[in-house]
């Protein structure tokens, strides 16, 4: 990659052959609730309002994840939670496995993705396509971990050594702009202020660091929780993940108790936003019941799916309690899918830090985020309703 840019590298593997249409409104913000639709200054107002009447024949939703390595999305199919939310909207969910999230979404395959909000904005300044962010399931959770007997604490005490992760995309754009705004250092792929090196896995990454060929790698915590259980590699920034370091360092705390830098939000094209405002409602629905489940026991849960994850907890009896207890601490699951001013009023620096290493330009119009409220007359068991 010598000689190639930080922006230049993610827009290469992130945006794909699409095809171009008008950029979405500057900053907007639509709220919906009641049947009553209100946007911030300078954008047009959206068709989204009230949940529509369910038509005889369901309608469909089509959405993208990866079922492998996610024990809250395994839990939601299983337990039935999924058929229950389709007869409630009158919807046929149509979940569609894949390794590359972006492709199914550009190419019209389906009509909500998950993405960090890190991502969006590169995406949308690079295909003019208008994009609206309407829920926030994750913050953003990679770690970086060294041995444990390497006495670095951040970033900072790394410069000028080598440091992994899998490749190019949103944990390194994360943590990009973390080692810009926190320490002034550039962690850029080639000629920044660390030797770079993809590993092309967390599996690979960890054993590199284990067998000391590097000195740092970024990791999940459920792929690495055998070496973390262990006491073989400790985590930087006090044990802190991406999102509590931007959220603490940055933003200067977090909001409403909760993460931000959001690593999984939904995100539509504006126009099926604006035109299915029955089909946002149970999606936003039928997560936050799954959120609410996990957060209620989410040792339990990844106990259960470990795996899933490419886990053998019987194989070792400190990766069992370690998932069910210290894993924990590390969970990036928040507590309210649905966005709020707040909430979204600081999840727009990340458009600012992006700006500062160079991954969009100072111009960037801005993303629009909808604001829809929690169904508590017909949901009020939901936990955002108490």
């Amino acid at each position: 990659m010598r000689g190639t840019t930080l922006r230049g590298v993610m827009i290469a593997l992130l945006v794909l052959s699409l095809m171009a249409t008008a950029c979405g409104d500057d900053d907007a913000v639509t709220t919906t609730a009641a049947g009553s639709t209100t946007t911030a200054a300078g954008s047009t107002t959206t068709a989204a309002g009230s949940t529509t009447t369910a038509a005889s024949e369901p309608t469909v939703v089509g959405m993208s994840f990866e079922r492998e390595g996610d024990p809250m999305v395994a839990w939601m199919i299983d337990t039935g939670l999924v058929a229950e939310m389709e007869a409630k909207y009158n919807v046929d969910f149509v979940p569609t496995e894949t390794p590359d999230d972006l492709a199914f979404f550009a190419g019209g395959h389906g009509n909500v993705i998950q993405l960090g909000t890190y991502e969006v904005p590169l995406i949308q300044e690079e295909t003019g396509i208008p994009t609206v962010t309407f829920g926030r399931l994750r913050s953003q959770a990679t770690i970086w971990m060294v041995r444990a007997d390497n006495p670095a604490t951040t970033l900072a005490d790394l410069v000028g050594e080598t440091v992994t992760n899998n490749g190019p995309g949103g944990s390194q754009i994360v943590w990009t702009m973390i080692a810009k705004e926190i320490h002034d250092l550039d962690l850029r792929y080639d000629g920044g202020d660390f030797n770079w090196v993809a590993s092309g896995g967390d599996a690979i990454g960890l054993e590199w660091v284990l067998s000391g060929e590097v000195a740092a790698s970024m990791c999940n915590y459920t792929s690495c929780a055998d070496a973390l259980a262990n006491g073989l590699v400790k985590v930087l920034y006090d044990g802190r993940t991406a999102g509590e370091v931007y959220s603490e360092e940055v933003m200067g705390g977090t909001v409403a108790g909760s993460a931000n830098l959001w690593h999984n939000t939904l995100v539509a094209r504006k126009d099926w936003y604006d035109s299915h405002p029955n089909e946002v409602a149970f999606v936003l629905e039928l997560f936050q019941r799954a959120m609410d489940a996990w957060n209620a026991d989410p040792g339990a849960i990844l106990v259960e799916y470990a795996a899933d994850m490419g886990l053998d907890p019987e194989a070792d009896a400190a990766v069992l309690e370690y998932l069910s207890t210290t894993a924990v601490d590390f969970d990036p699951v928040l507590d309210n899918i649905y966005l709020t001013e707040e909430s979204v009023a600081a999840e727009r620096q990340i458009v600012a830090s992006l700006q500062a290493v160079g991954i969009i330009p100072d111009d960037f119009a801005g993303l629009e985020y909808g604001i829809v409220a929690p169904p508590c007359d017909t949901a009020p068991d939901l936990s955002v309703c108490n």
